[in-house]
Parts: C-alpha cells; sequence; structure tokens
C-alpha cells in the first residue's frame, strides 16, 4: 500500500502557545492550520488539515482528528475529542 503524497504542511500565527508533548500533523490535501493568539494545552493532538480559529483555547488533552475546522474565540474543554467532516 502507498502512501498519498503530502502537498502540504503547518501554518501557525503569531504569539501561539503550544503545551509540551503536543502533535500537529501536517496538512494532506491542504495546511494545518494554527491562527494567532490561540492558546493549545498540554499532551494534544491536532489532526491533518484542520484549522483552529484565532483567539481559541484548546485544553490539555484535546484530541482534534482531520479536516476539523473550530472557529475564532472558541474554548475546548479538557479531555474533548472532535471527529473529523
Amino acid at each position: 500500500m502507498k502512501r498519498k503524497p503530502v502537498n502540504a504542511g503547518i501554518l501557525i500565527g503569531d504569539n501561539v502557545d503550544i503545551g509540551a508533548n503536543t502533535v500537529i500533523c501536517y496538512g494532506c490535501e491542504k495546511d494545518t492550520v494554527i491562527e494567532e493568539h490561540s492558546w493549545i494545552g498540554h499532551q494534544c493532538l491536532i489532526g491533518h488539515d484542520a484549522k483552529i480559529g484565532a483567539g481559541s483555547i484548546i485544553c490539555s488533552g484535546v484530541k482534534i482528528l482531520g479536516y476539523v475546522e473550530i472557529g475564532r474565540k472558541c474554548y475546548i474543554a479538557p479531555g474533548s475529542v472532535i471527529r473529523n467532516r
């Protein structure tokens, strides 16, 4: 089985705080984007092609799977899982 070619990357805006042991997957179809002034806690997973809106707070242990779009100034509670599409 061949892996799908990767044509995208990761874009991180200004003043973004990313906690320890957080994994951010690069995009497959489009860039994974974390907009400015966002805060991501420890041990989070941000999946491929995801978008985190400006000023959002993602608490520790959150899993955001691929293709998910989080709006601006959103709060995601600790341990939440947000599925794709």
